[in-house]
């Protein structure tokens, strides 16, 4: 391709693409999942968000690769992650709305009731940081773009292993 300014933009811009696809993508499934909660729908969503991001992931590393020329481990690794950054932040603005505008009755008590299961009788204090923090677009935000960034660091391992250049520096040509 060209010189290293060149390759960097380009890795920034295909990677803002795919994740406002991907984000666009985990976010309608998100919303779609809230309205056919009880059907039979329930156990193919985590199924269908799953595919959504290895195909999207897949699909376009393997094109960054292409217009790139070359392509490490390292380099498609770092650019899933990269990805799955921007896709954080499209499916954290979905989050938000869900838990603050659509439906927040239904995310409190399903917080509620993950909190008192795992704390038991000392859920009380994590129950009032819950209920002070727990509608912060912060903090909505910075949690979903870490699970976002965690999925995308776990999934780019297997993502780069298949997309990743044979050769990609040219040794023992």
């Amino acid at each position: 391709m060209g010189n290293s300014k060149q390759l960097n933009k380009l890795k920034w811009n295909e990677a803002a693409k795919a994740g406002l696809i991907l984000g666009g993508s985990l976010s309608v499934i998100y919303i779609l999942s809230y309205f056919t909660h009880g059907s039979f729908m329930d156990n193919a969503w985590g199924s269908i968000e799953f595919v959504t991001l290895g195909a999207v992931m897949f699909l376009a590393t393997k094109r960054y690769g292409r217009l790139r020329g070359e392509l490490s481990f390292t380099q498609a690794l770092s650019f899933v992650i990269l990805l799955t950054f921007f896709s954080g932040i499209i499916t954290g603005i979905a989050s938000y709305l869900m838990r603050v505008w659509i439906a927040p009755e239904y995310y409190d008590n399903l917080y509620y009731e993950m909190i008192n299961q795992a704390y038991g009788a000392n859920a009380q204090p994590i129950l009032e940081l819950y209920k002070q923090y727990g509608h912060n677009l912060s903090i909505i935000m910075l949690s979903t773009m870490a699970v976002s960034v965690m999925q995308g660091a776990f999934l780019g391992l297997i993502v780069a292993a298949f997309t990743r250049s044979r050769n990609p520096f040219g040794y023992n040509k």
